[in-house]
C-alpha cells in the first residue's frame, strides 16, 4: 500500500486538474456568452443609429449585379454589411445577427485574453483572472451587446495580439497574427493602427536578432495584406486609393467641436486629405491631439474599467511596465508600446472609448499584476495555510459580478417604438419611406432589416 502511494503521480499531474484547467476558460467565456443573451433577449429595436447605414447597404447588395454595389464607403468597410447579409440569407432578423456578431466578438475577445496574458506573464491563475475580471466590466458588456462594429472587430483584434505573444516567434504564428489583424480591418478602419504597432514591435525585436529573421515581419504583413486584401482591392478599383476613407474629414470635424452632424458635416469636401486638414490651422491640430493625448493620463477619460480596478487602472499600467513581476521583458516592451502608440495614435481624432475595446485586457491587467505583485502568495494562521492571493482576486471578481447580474436582468424595453411603428402603419404608412423625422425610434420593426423612416437631413438640400 506505501509503495503504490509512493507510485502516484503528484495531484496537479493527474489527468483531471489539466482537464480542469482546460475548461474553466470556456467556461467564463460561455457563461459571459448567457449573460449578453438574455441581456437581448425580446429586443427588436435599433438603438445605435449608425446600423440604420450599415443594415441598408446590406439590403442594397445585389450579388447579381456586384458592380453597381458601394464596395468603397469613406467611414466603414463592407465587411459587416456583408455578414448582415449573409444573417438574413440565413433566415435571421439583421438586428439578431448583429447580436450575434458582437456576442461573438465578446467571446473571442475573452479567450483571446486569457491566452495573451497568459503567454505574458507565465502565469495560468492570472490569465484566468484577468478574463473573469473583463468579463465583469460594464464597458465590456455593453459593446458585446450593443448593435455595432466595434467588439467583433476589438474580438479579432486581442486574437491578433494573443497570437504575436506566442514564443519563440515564427513565420506561421506571424502570419496567423497578421491574418486575424486584417480581418479586423474588413470591419473597422482603425485596425490599421494596430498593424501599424504590431510591424514596429516585430521590427524592433528583429533589430536585436540583427535582422537574421525579417521573414517573420514579412509573414505578419503578407498575413495582413491578405485579411485586408478584399477592402484593399475595391479600394483601389473603385476609388483608386486601396487605403481610401474619409477619416481626416473625421478629424476635421471634431477638430471644430460641432455637433451639429446635418449642416457642419457637409461643410469641407469628404475627400479631404489629412495634410489639408493640418495646413488648415496647424496650431489647432496639434494643440488637439496633445489635449487628447494628454487627458488619457491625467483624468479617467480613458479609463474603461469599474470601481476599484478603474482607480487603480493608471497606477497598475505604470507598475506592470517598471516592475520585472510578473510580465517578462518583452512582454513588458510590448505592453508599453502598444499602449502608448494605440493612445497616441488615436489621440489625433479622439479616444472614444469604443476604440479602447481593445486596451482593456492590458489595463485589467495592469491592476491584477499590482495586486499580484504586492500580496503573498500565501500566509499560515496556525496550522492553516490560506492562499492570500488567490482568494483576494476571487473576491475582487465576486464584488465584480453585481455588473454583470444587473446588466443581465435590465433588458431594454422596445415598448415605445413599437408603439410608434405601429401607429404609423396604422396611419397607412406602408413604408419607411412615407415619414420624415430625426427621431431614431422612427422605424419599422416588423421589418426584418429594420428599415428606418427617413430621417430629417435628407430634407436639407431642398432646404
Amino acid at each position: 500500500m506505501k509503495k503504490h502511494h509512493e507510485r502516484m503521480p503528484p495531484l496537479s499531474n493527474r489527468p483531471w486538474p489539466r482537464r480542469v484547467r482546460a475548461a474553466l476558460p470556456w467556461l467564463v467565456g460561455l457563461a459571459f456568452v448567457a449573460v449578453e443573451s438574455r441581456r437581448v433577449a425580446g429586443q427588436i429595436a435599433v438603438r445605435y443609429p449608425d446600423f440604420f447605414g450599415w443594415a441598408e447597404r446590406a439590403a442594397r447588395f445585389d450579388p447579381h449585379n456586384l458592380g453597381a454595389w458601394e464596395w468603397a464607403n469613406g467611414l466603414y468597410p463592407f465587411g459587416y454589411p456583408l455578414l448582415l447579409r449573409l444573417g438574413v440569407e440565413l433566415g435571421l432578423d439583421v438586428l439578431r445577427t448583429a447580436f450575434l456578431l458582437s456576442i461573438l466578438g465578446g467571446f473571442l475577445g475573452l479567450l483571446s485574453t486569457f491566452v495573451l496574458v497568459r503567454r505574458m506573464t507565465g502565469e495560468w491563475t492570472l490569465a484566468l483572472f484577468t478574463e473573469a475580471l473583463l468579463a465583469c466590466t460594464a464597458h465590456y458588456l455593453f459593446f458585446a451587446s450593443l448593435d455595432s462594429t466595434d467588439m467583433l472587430a476589438a474580438g479579432l483584434l486581442i486574437g491578433s495580439l494573443a497570437v504575436l505573444m506566442r514564443a519563440p516567434f515564427t513565420r506561421g504564428t506571424a502570419f496567423g497574427a497578421g491574418l486575424l489583424a486584417g480581418l479586423s480591418y474588413l470591419i473597422r478602419y482603425t485596425a490599421s493602427v494596430t498593424i501599424l504597432l504590431s510591424v514596429i514591435y516585430l521590427a524592433g525585436f528583429l533589430a536585436t536578432c540583427n535582422g537574421r529573421r525579417v521573414w517573420i515581419l514579412l509573414a505578419y504583413l503578407g498575413g495582413a495584406l491578405v485579411g485586408a486584401a478584399p477592402q484593399l482591392i475595391a479600394s483601389a478599383l473603385t476609388k483608386g486609393n486601396p487605403f481610401y476613407n474619409i477619416q481626416a474629414h473625421n478629424l476635421w470635424f471634431h477638430l471644430i467641436g460641432s455637433s451639429d452632424y446635418i449642416r457642419d458635416w457637409f461643410a469641407v469636401p469628404l475627400e479631404i486629405s489629412l495634410w489639408e486638414v493640418i495646413a488648415a490651422d496647424p496650431r489647432r491640430f496639434f494643440g488637439h491631439w496633445w489635449e487628447v493625448f494628454r487627458s488619457f493620463w491625467i483624468t479617467l477619460d480613458g479609463v474603461t474599467t469599474d470601481g476599484l480596478v478603474a482607480l487603480l487602472t493608471q497606477g497598475g499600467f505604470f507598475f506592470a511596465v517598471l516592475s520585472p513581476r510578473p510580465l517578462q521583458r518583452p512582454a513588458r516592451t510590448f505592453l508599453a508600446l502598444y499602449t502608448v502608440g494605440f493612445v497616441a495614435l488615436l489621440s489625433f481624432v479622439r479616444l472614444d472609448k469604443r476604440f479602447l475595446i481593445t486596451l482593456m485586457p492590458f489595463q485589467v491587467l495592469g491592476v491584477l499584476a499590482l495586486l499580484w505583485s504586492l500580496l503573498p502568495q500565501a500566509v499560515r494562521l496556525r496550522r492553516i495555510i490560506l492562499p492570500l492571493r488567490s482568494l483576494a482576486l476571487v473576491l475582487l471578481v465576486a464584488i465584480s459580478l453585481t455588473s454583470p447580474l444587473d446588466f443581465m436582468v435590465s433588458n431594454p424595453r422596445d415598448r415605445r417604438t413599437i408603439e410608434v411603428s405601429n401607429l404609423l402603419h396604422a396611419a397607412g404608412m406602408s413604408s419607411a419611406s412615407e415619414v420624415f423625422s430625426t427621431h431614431v425610434r422612427y422605424h419599422d420593426v416588423a421589418d426584418p432589416w429594420k428599415r428606418r423612416f427617413d430621417m430629417a437631413f435628407v430634407l436639407l438640400p431642398q432646404a
